[in-house]
């Protein structure tokens, strides 16, 4: 009710004499927030501070309210190392008996702006080992291991050699080095909607061997394209970011006009732009439910 009473008040500013009724200054606008959301990504609490500002334009079919969102991706990004840290990459040198086991180490995992787009950077190293079978058995002494009878029934224990597995011979093949970004940009999917649209991956390969490929980027057998989508989806569900604006104003169905990522000094936002109409019937009944609450005692 309260923010019903401040558009309205508005409204009623913007028609009156002298007021320029074509534009909305900085200071007309109702701010709300900032609004913590949390989200849970990989076991890592994620928080996104999300602050709205309001205005109101009057019309001939009612008042036209416009609202803009941004969320603040701060959190985000001072945890994204930790968050890329869970990604289930191998990491043991001797998986199987094999020429080639993969172990990949990320020296860069970042979460960056570049004007309207996300761009996640990965650096790293993907090293090949071989792994095989050690063909010589260790020995080892076993205080107990050996049995012995009686004379007379029964038996007793002692020490004995025995034999084992030995470790496998492990040897470092090669080192492939990388640098990797893969942008990532909001998309409009509908009046109310929004999607995550991951872009062509630029990989620079510091090393011989080509393990990781322009288009998809997989290291070592693993989506990095489709692990970093799934993570982000988790920590900025764009979708999810409606739920800090207010109740009266979502039941009203807002449209969303624009969505984008910004950037500056080196922290990510969301921009979220959305419009309502609040038609004259509405206008009256809202403002007779205000005249009432005036009203009571």
């Amino acid at each position: 009710m309260v923010l019903w009473f401040s558009l309205c008040t508005a409204a009623i500013a913007e028609t009156a004499p002298g007021s320029n009724a074509s534009s909305v200054s900085q200071s007309d606008r109702i701010a709300i927030g900032p609004i913590v959301l949390s989200q849970d990504v990989q076991g890592i609490t994620v928080n996104t501070a999300v602050a709205m500002n309001f205005a109101v334009e009057t019309k001939s079919d009612g008042l036209h309210l416009s609202l803009v969102l941004d969320a603040s991706l701060v959190d985000l990004q001072q945890k994204f190392a930790q968050i890329v840290g869970t990604l289930p990459l191998p990491r043991d040198n001797c998986k199987s008996y094999t020429l080639v086991n993969p172990v990949v180490s990320l020296t860069i995992r970042a979460l960056k702006g570049e004007g309207d787009t996300a761009v996640v950077a990965l650096s790293g190293d993907v090293d090949g080992w071989t792994c095989v079978e050690n063909p010589v058995p260790e020995t080892y002494w076993d205080s107990t291991g050996c049995r012995g009878d009686l004379p007379f029934g029964g038996h007793y224990v002692f020490g004995c050699p025995k034999t084992r597995p030995a470790s496998p011979i492990k040897n470092k093949s090669f080192t492939q080095p990388f640098d990797a970004t893969l942008p990532v940009k909001l998309q409009k999917t509908g009046d109310a909607s929004l999607s995550l649209v991951l872009g062509e991956p630029n990989v620079k390969l510091g090393g011989q061997f080509v393990f990781i490929t322009n288009g998809l980027l997989s290291i070592a057998g693993i989506n990095i394209n489709d692990q970093a989508k799934k993570a982000l989806e988790r920590a900025i569900d764009p979708n999810k970011l409606t739920i800090s604006v207010p109740k009266e104003y979502a039941d009203l169905n807002p449209t969303i006009v624009d969505a984008s990522f910004r950037s500056g000094q080196g922290q990510l936002a969301i921009r979220l732009d959305m419009t309502a109409l609040l038609p004259p019937a509405r206008i009256n009944e809202i403002l007779g439910g205000l005249v009432k609450s005036l009203k009571k005692p």
